[in-house]
């Protein structure tokens, strides 16, 4: 029942893509904005008391190092899923114009007969 689907190149980057979206509308929102200021000021807190932390206690500058990490990482990770996502769109772009050249076919006329196209001023 856990068994991994496979996409093709071109499913992955639209999927890539609708998160980067997702992450985007996201931080854009009430909710997005509350918990970004959550996190900074969380982050703040336990920098403010990791600077007062006596230098001998290991564990509490560890732990405060991690909440640190922890309240950062959020934005940053959505900052990533946001710029993948960005990165999927031009892939998809390229993708489709390869698509377009690799399936191009010559116009013909009701005969089935090739068109050649019209000469270019100059020639």
């Amino acid at each position: 029942m856990n068994q991994r689907q496979q996409v093709t190149q071109q499913e992955y980057e639209r999927i890539k893509a609708m998160l980067g979206a997702d992450a985007e509308q996201f931080k854009r929102t009430k909710l997005g904005q509350y918990i970004l200021d959550r996190c900074a000021n969380e982050a703040e807190k336990a920098a403010t008391r990791l600077k007062k932390a006596d230098p001998r206690d290991h564990e509490t500058i560890q732990a405060l190092q991690n909440d640190i990490w922890k309240h950062e990482s959020f934005e940053l990770f959505l900052d990533d899923a946001i710029h993948s996502g960005h990165l999927a769109m031009q892939n998809l772009e390229v993708m489709e114009a390869h698509d377009d050249e690799n399936n191009f076919t010559p116009p013909t006329n009701d005969d089935g007969e090739y068109i050649s196209p019209p000469e270019l001023p100059g020639q």
